[in-house]
């Protein structure tokens, strides 16, 4: 809990230094171009402290990473939730691979999300776990969310894994 904590503060952290600037830019008058470059800014110190934060958290070795069937997404870009899980650019292709052989669907990095099925949302979530740095994996309630086929695959995938699972399913 307390690298959730500081994960937190980090965020936030970030979060008030933008908008201290935000505040101090909104009284000047910005070229377009001046904007657009602050924009990207802001973007990449984000981008920057929400890897550290997953990265600290993914590390914490007696803490499995929950994936949860119910809410398997929290962003509606593939591109957001590569950074949220780690991935790097050579898993990336891996990822897109093996999410394409279990879903039969391909994706590319900039794929809103929101276009997908909750069976489909499913699948990528596993998909991001099993290729992030993350060692533990506490999957649950996949099986409620896949049909028949989709779950074999499912288990296949997970079997082939070097992850350690720890799996629970709630009553429908």
């Amino acid at each position: 809990q307390q690298y959730i904590i500081l994960a937190h503060i980090n965020l936030l952290i970030a979060w008030r230094h933008i908008k201290i600037y935000l505040n101090v830019f909104s009284e000047q008058v910005l070229f377009h171009s001046q904007f657009c470059q602050f924009k990207q800014t802001c973007k990449a110190l984000l981008d920057r402290m929400c890897c550290l934060a997953a990265i600290d958290l993914m590390n914490i070795e007696d803490s499995p990473l929950i994936c949860d069937a119910n809410h398997p997404l929290i962003s509606n870009c593939l591109k957001d939730e590569m950074l949220l899980y780690h991935i790097d650019t050579q898993s990336e292709a891996l990822l897109l691979d093996s999410y394409a052989d279990l879903s039969g669907k391909r994706i590319d990095k900039g794929y809103r999300l929101d276009q997908l099925s909750g069976g489909q949302k499913v699948l990528l979530m596993l998909c991001l776990a099993l290729h992030c740095p993350a060692t533990t994996l506490y999957l649950k309630d996949l099986y409620h969310s896949l049909d028949d086929s989709r779950w074999q695959a499912v288990q296949n995938a997970v079997e082939s894994s070097s992850k350690r699972i720890i799996w629970e399913q709630t009553p429908c």
